[in-house]
């Protein structure tokens, strides 16, 4: 893994002695640097799990020579290549391509690191004497890995999902045709065959990966660090209602016009609140796209458009805020939440109140009612119906109305979230 989900798997493995296991890592080997298409994206964390012992593998371009004709065939049929050329190697290209999941980069480009990881997890099987496996999805080819050494070793095998990616197989996947959808299906059931459990980020992934591959799946969350938040809140006193969105946003799936809409009717009924209100979106990954999508409104004024920021920086300005937005992806929403923003847990950390939007009709909703952590809102009307009664409760002096469930919000700690992964290798062994 090269992303922020190092962090948080470095958390679980800080938790799970207390519970009986001591974790060996099996990790790529990351010895000369990220790769091209890690670098692009600048997430490169680092982070470690004191004691915690390391086997690597390096990771190899995937190679066979069905995916080298793949290859041979699309630069002759790409865009500028002579016409002949790609009428006559089109239509061989297009029937290799239907079974392109046998021999290619699928589930990702990383295939590549499968093989040697196997025969180092095996050694690394032998020489601590391990009891289980638990692998960790994205990205997939870990699950394939240790599906692998589960047939080799004969050990019990624990999946994580933090997102399916190409494991989810349904309505707006990115398998395209039922043919292919048939064919993922069942390399899926064939590499997760000797799980034991699965463990997923939402009641509704969990019951679609039983569904899908037929392993019995339950929820763990991502969950927050508790030592990230044992400090006191930073003081302010620049006399300002901030609210705070921090993370990656994907605009057309999140919908930030709708923050917008709600911002302009606000400010429409409110406008003194352009003096004393700041709106702060951090680390969107998709800045120019936010400050275009702003430009010429009446929240341009309250909108401040910022770049990412490291994860201690990202804490401080959640708990440096008076309010904490939650944008809601919404492709899947009228089938249930199979994904959501991982920045919950921390918001509900931060002790912040949480406006999230649209409403999921499901886990985020059920949460935030369960933990008093915030409230969920459908629409631009009701969010700037709600923004403006945070606007006057704050002017008057009162504060934003906030009544949240401390014992109910520590159970999303990353430290009972490895309790919880804990009892799934216990059950599984």
């Amino acid at each position: 893994m090269h992303n922020v989900g190092v962090k948080q798997l470095a958390g679980y493995l800080r938790h799970l002695p207390a519970r009986g296991w001591s974790p060996v890592v099996l990790s790529r080997d990351w010895s000369e640097g990220p790769a091209a298409e890690d670098a692009r994206w600048g997430l490169a964390y680092v982070d470690e799990a004191p004691g915690v012992p390391v086997a690597t593998a390096p990771r190899a371009e995937p190679r066979g020579a069905l995916l080298s004709l793949h290859d041979r065939l699309g630069r002759a049929t790409a865009p500028g290549a002579h016409p002949a050329g790609r009428m006559l190697a089109t239509p061989v290209r297009k029937a290799l391509s239907a079974a392109w999941p046998l021999f290619g980069r699928y589930p990702d480009d990383l295939v590549g690191w499968i093989d040697g990881a196997v025969e180092a997890g095996a050694r690394a099987v032998r020489e601590h004497g391990a009891e289980a496996i638990l692998s960790s999805c994205p990205p997939e080819v870990n699950h394939r890995v240790a599906g692998r050494l589960a047939r080799r070793t004969g050990l019990p095998w624990v999946a994580l999902f933090g997102d399916l990616y190409n494991f989810y197989v349904g309505p707006g996947d990115w398998h395209g045709t039922a043919h292919r959808r048939a064919l993922a299906t069942a390399l899926h059931r064939r590499w997760l065959a000797p799980a034991s459990r699965a463990l997923a980020v939402s009641p509704r992934m969990a019951r679609l990966v039983e569904e899908l591959y037929g392993v019995p799946g339950e929820v763990v969350v991502v969950g927050y660090d508790e030592e990230d938040f044992a400090q006191a809140p930073p003081p302010r006193d620049d006399g300002r209602l901030r609210l705070a969105h921090v993370g990656s946003l994907y605009p057309g799936d999140q919908r930030p016009e709708m923050l917008f809409d709600a911002l302009d009717r606000l400010l429409a009924a409110r406008p003194g609140a352009a003096d004393d209100l700041e709106v702060a979106l951090v680390g969107s990954r998709c800045e120019d796209r936010l400050r275009a999508l702003v430009a010429g409104r009446p929240c341009a004024r309250v909108c401040d458009v910022r770049p990412r920021v490291s994860p201690g920086e990202a804490v401080r300005l959640q708990r440096a805020s008076d309010a904490l937005l939650l944008f809601n992806l919404t492709s899947q929403r009228r089938r249930g939440t199979l994904s959501y923003p991982s920045k919950l847990w921390e918001y509900l950390a931060a002790g912040r109140p949480v406006l999230a939007f649209p409403a999921d009709g499901d886990f985020v909703d059920d949460v935030l009612r369960d933990t008093g952590g915030g409230v969920t809102v459908d629409g631009a009307a009701e969010l700037a119906e709600v923004l403006a009664g945070w606007h006057a409760a704050w002017k008057a002096g009162r504060g934003i109305p906030y009544a949240p469930r401390p014992e109910r919000i520590a159970g999303y700690s990353r430290r009972r979230q490895a309790e919880r992964i804990a009892a799934a290798l216990d059950g599984a062994r």
